[in-house]
């Protein structure tokens, strides 16, 4: 029906009128000619390209809601009824009139209310008053549906002829005589009355108490467990008609308050802001794995329930009509976000090459250079305008900072000042030495002017990305001189580091002697080109501790690596896979390891082969093979690996009991035998041997 059709419009936040014509097509035939009405009627929405306030939303929608419920009446008294909600109205009035003279109840009922409704709307109110006097009297008939219709238009005539007191009063007597559907319709009308003051805060609580009388009185309570549930109760049909319109009136309302507390450029961005999703971890993620398989798929991580084009639409409302403060600025740059989102890549880049061009000192310009150097190497995988875009993005701050520019078109509004205040920090670092990241609201406005942190972050982002850069070049002393530099600016990275806890750093230059962000450096062998470089930076998510991207990137990796029958990809993935779900804590043991178990089967000469027989071995409990025999095969069939040793290390540790003295020595010798280099670890198992003996000694 027509009815759930229109519920399903974005009505009480915003929408393009020249989307809901066009959708209008998509309804059944009956409802087609509305279409044209509607372009007749507002001839001005054939070209109307703003979005348009909630109000026009909620006429119109009052309008179709009109056309739906008069369904049962003869079609040239629904013809009218729906031409009086109309501006041309009047043309109606003929039809009204006489059937407002009709024997048949319900008939003259309908017709008498439109024509007072036109009339009050008119502003004819002797007239109005005249059509619905028969219903006006506070007696119990009156209160009862539909004649209450009636009742309750009549004491909107008195409210416009200006006798406040006693239309408060009518509808008041009327909210404690009548229930029902007679009961939510007054309680409607007092909405509507208390807002005309204006007390929005009045009207919405009125529409929700609305709501909640609906919603009590029409439940349907179970009889028995044979029975079932009771009989629906009278105009059940028109409450689940109404209850809708109720819920979008209530959005309408909050909307309006909000717009008169915070501005309406504040919930513009707020709204597009949730569009799109902006606090979702990929949100402003373009990391295109199926160009790196010359494939097509989606730019960066899937956002959930993101709506790119009508989050697009709100923005260039912003930027129509407020250019020049931070919200406008905010969404020319999210314009492009959006954009490159919906797989426009070069014309994001093109948005904000234009944006940073209008003023290159202007707020937000480092941070388009920024996501100008994500979308070239991540979504393109060109590296050198991502370099420039990177390197330029840094100069942006570092002089922005020095000379600190500040207009006064960049403060924020007051009215939306402290709401739209970002997190006082991004990031911080736990008792147990894990650093967090803040989420930033979807609503928060991050520029230089309202956050102590944004400059600092935009650095240190760009200067990741560039040290990531050089890895991909092999060129590791670049890339921990700009690791260093990161060190520098991250305050939060520093203080991890200067404590002695494990972080993103110290991976760093524990994997300049690997050479390799993960692993060794030997798992990496016969990658090449953007195969290679996509490892590389879901390895870098992972040494960040930037899981869920990790791991995203991974599976991606996987899955396309599955399809073009790359075992050397595939392999590497998996094992990217395994170790974020072990960092996550959401390994599954068996099917995991039985992963890794038949792809070392079928791929015995894969690089990443040795080090997942030894995650076997560590993850083993029992099945298919032991642990004993997962680390025997790593040093026996790959005897020269970095995992060689470890895995006869982890054996002994692992797998021999403490009371078999005999056998840990002779495997300790064995060790010593095998690798007599590897000091570290024998003079490790010396000791645990020791210690061990002497507690069984004790014991």
């Amino acid at each position: 029906m027509l009815k759930n059709y229109l519920f399903r419009l974005t009505v009480g936040t915003s929408y393009s009128i020249r989307s809901f014509l066009d959708q209008i097509k998509e309804v059944k035939e009956e409802y087609l000619p509305l279409r044209s009405t509607l372009l007749r009627t507002y001839p001005g929405l054939k070209e109307f390209r703003h979005v348009v306030p909630c109000r026009t939303a909620l006429v119109i929608g009052f309008f179709l809601l009109a056309f739906a419920s008069h369904a049962d009446l003869p079609k040239p008294l629904r013809d009218a009824i729906n031409q009086s909600q109309t501006d041309e109205g009047m043309r109606a009035f003929g039809v009204l009139r006489r059937y407002a003279y009709s024997d048949d109840l319900e008939h003259r009922l309908e017709s008498r209310v439109a024509l007072a409704e036109l009339d009050r709307k008119e502003k004819r109110f002797d007239r109005a008053a005249a059509w619905v006097a028969e219903y006006q009297n506070p007696q119990k008939e009156n209160y009862e549906w539909p004649r209450a219709r009636a009742y309750i238009e009549a004491a909107k005539i008195q409210f416009e002829m200006g006798n406040t007191f006693d239309s408060v009063k009518s509808l008041s007597d009327a909210d404690k005589e009548t229930d029902g559907l007679a009961k939510v319709h007054v309680k409607r009308a007092l909405s509507w009355l208390v807002e005309q003051k204006p007390d929005l805060a009045g009207a919405l609580g009125y529409e929700k108490r609305a709501l909640k009388t609906g919603v009590s009185h029409f439940k349907r309570t179970k009889i028995s467990a044979s029975a079932g549930l009771e009989p629906p109760k009278p105009n059940t049909d028109q409450w689940q008609k109404l209850k809708p319109l109720i819920k979008e009136r209530i959005a309408y309302l909050e909307r309006k308050i909000e717009i008169d507390k915070y501005g309406l450029d504040y919930v513009l961005y707020r709204e597009a802001q949730v569009l799109r999703n902006a606090s979702h971890p990929f949100a402003m993620d373009f990391t295109n794995v199926a160009v790196v398989f010359g494939k097509e798929g989606n730019v960066g991580g899937k956002v959930p329930n993101a709506n790119y084009n009508h989050a697009i639409e709100l923005y260039q409302e912003i930027i129509d009509f407020f250019p020049d403060n931070p919200y406008g600025q905010a969404a020319k740059l999210y314009t492009a976000v959006c954009v490159a989102k919906k797989g426009d890549v070069e014309g994001a880049i093109k948005k904000l090459h234009t944006f940073y061009k209008e003023d290159p000192d202007g707020l937000m310009r480092g941070e388009a250079l920024k996501l100008m150097g994500d979308l070239y190497l991540f979504a393109l995988w060109d590296k050198v305008n991502a370099k420039e875009a990177y390197e330029r993005s840094i100069r942006w701050a570092e002089a922005v900072e020095g000379r600190g520019r500040i207009l006064d078109t960049y403060l924020v509004p007051e009215k939306s000042q402290y709401v739209s205040k970002p997190p006082k920090q991004v990031k911080a670092l736990n008792n147990e030495g894990e650093i967090t990241l803040t989420t930033i609201p979807a609503n928060a406005l991050v520029n230089r002017v309202t956050s102590t942190w944004y400059l600092e972050n935009l650095v240190v982002e760009s200067e990741w990305s560039l040290g990531f850069l050089a890895i991909v070049d092999d060129d590791w002393n670049t890339a921990v001189e700009s690791f260093r530099h990161v060190l520098d600016q991250d305050r939060v990275l520093r203080a991890a580091n200067q404590k002695g806890f494990a972080n993103a750093f110290n991976r760093i230059e524990r994997a300049k002697s690997t050479g390799s962000l993960l692993g060794r450096k030997e798992q990496m062998k016969g990658l090449r080109g953007k195969k290679r470089i996509a490892i590389q930076w879901a390895d870098l998510l992972f040494i960040r501790e930037q899981f869920l991207s990790a791991r995203r990137v991974y599976e991606e990796i996987k899955l396309f690596a599955e399809e073009t029958d790359d075992s050397l990809v595939y392999g590497r993935a998996l094992l990217g896979i395994v170790l974020v779900k072990r960092q996550e804590r959401q390994l599954h043991p068996e099917s995991d390891l039985l992963a890794m178990h038949e792809f070392v089967l079928d791929n015995p000469r894969n690089p990443s082969a040795p080090y997942m027989l030894e995650l076997c071995g560590l993850l083993s409990k029992g099945k298919p093979w032991t642990a004993e025999e997962y680390f025997q095969k790593v040093y026996t069939t790959y005897p020269s690996s970095f995992y060689a040793p470890r895995s006869r290390y982890n054996e002994i540790l692992r797998c021999v009991s403490w009371g078999n003295h005999e056998l840990r020595e002779e495997k300790i010798l064995e060790f010593i035998k095998a690798h007599p280099e590897e000091n570290e670890y024998i003079s490790n198992l010396k000791w645990v041997d020791h210690e061990i003996k002497e507690f069984m000694k004790n014991k």
